[in-house]
């Protein structure tokens, strides 16, 4: 007599892999959660183990310690070797107050004699902070701005020494052209936005490059076609922790008199950067004004080629915020406004 021997078919077998795929995932990320709340916890709990020393040793000496170098603040900030500390007093001779840093990972935080109690991301002015994003301030001093000829390949050096964790992000405009090609350090410029003005005879594209490594050039290729201009804006970013990218589109193409562009509002995080870019043509005819929120902080390049106008700009939040634009014609033109949040 034969035996029906029965199991699992392939499609079970699939839907079990998938339910444990899921599962495995979701307890990665809760992990993570709990990892960062623990070191978060950590550092709180560091930062006033320190006051606590260095307001004792105040209440005895009259004035704060020089450094954490003492024995007693250093025993007091010592006990967990993953926190890194920073410590300065208000200056040379002064040592009525303080400020002090500590990091663990991926948590900054910071705190001043005045208030002990109010604790604050990100480092004392002065103290180092590795989760710190910083553009390289040599580098995001103007555009890039140029009308390379049809039919060719232009190229232009960059004097930017890059590290392989920089981050670089490419605005571009161009009118009457099809494909631009662009290539940094012999590397392909990933393209993650385009949009299209009016008819399409101007086009605002943005594009990113990582893993560049000291100095190199920029290499532009561009079709066979007359009427062309090209106008590109690099931003050259260090201390990013991904290369994530949200945009937030604000309306393009040909306005009347007074038409406004304006961008929904973005949430933008300490640890990343907000950027706006900006497209009109017949430049001469348009009042071009950026309206920026938050109205401060904001660092603004231009680019222009006779009726193009290309405008961005950069932001890096000490805290969380939300950023938006606007974008207003005093006459009929072609214009358009986007903006961009890079980093998780």
């Amino acid at each position: 007599m034969k035996k029906n021997i029965s199991g699992f078919t392939i499609v079970e077998l699939l839907i079990a892999v998938v339910v444990i795929a899921i599962l495995a995932a979701i307890t990665i990320v809760s992990f993570g959660g709990f990892q960062s709340r623990a070191k978060d916890s950590a550092v709180r709990s560091g930062i006033a183990n320190a006051v606590k020393v260095l307001e004792a040793s105040k209440t005895i000496e009259g004035v704060y310690p020089t450094s954490l170098s003492a024995t007693a603040v250093g025993s007091a900030v010592g006990n967990n070797p993953n926190i890194k500390y920073e410590y300065t007093v208000n200056g040379s001779g002064d040592t009525s107050g303080f400020c002090l840093t500590a990091v663990y990972d991926e948590i900054t935080l910071s705190t001043t004699s005045e208030n002990t109690s109010n604790l604050q991301p990100g480092a004392c002015p002065g103290h180092s902070d590795p989760n710190e994003i910083v553009p390289i301030a040599s580098l995001v001093s103007g555009a890039l701005t140029f009308n390379p000829p049809g039919d060719a390949t232009t190229t232009y050096p960059l004097d930017i020494n890059f590290e392989p964790s920089d981050t670089l992000v490419v605005l571009k405009s161009q009118r009457y052209l099809g494909a631009v090609r662009i290539n940094v350090h012999g590397s392909v410029c990933n393209q993650v936005y385009s949009a299209n003005i009016y008819t399409g005879s101007t086009r605002l594209s943005a594009c990113i490059v990582t893993g560049l490594s000291g100095t190199g050039d920029i290499e532009v290729s561009v079709p066979s076609t007359t009427l062309n201009s090209t106008n590109l804006t690099l931003i050259p970013l260090r201390g990013l922790s991904s290369n994530a990218i949200r945009t937030e589109g604000a309306g393009w193409g040909m306005g009347p008199n007074n038409v406004k562009h304006t961008t929904n509002a973005i949430p933008v995080k300490r640890g990343q950067v907000a950027i706006i870019a900006a497209a009109t043509y017949y430049s001469d005819t348009l009042a071009f004004p950026l309206d920026p929120q938050p109205t401060s902080g904001w660092n603004v390049i231009r680019a222009d080629f006779g009726n193009d106008r290309h405008t961005a700009a950069y932001f890096i939040p000490s805290e969380d915020t939300s950023v938006s634009a606007s974008l207003q014609n005093s006459r009929k033109g072609y214009s358009g406004i986007t903006m961009f949040v890079v980093g998780d």
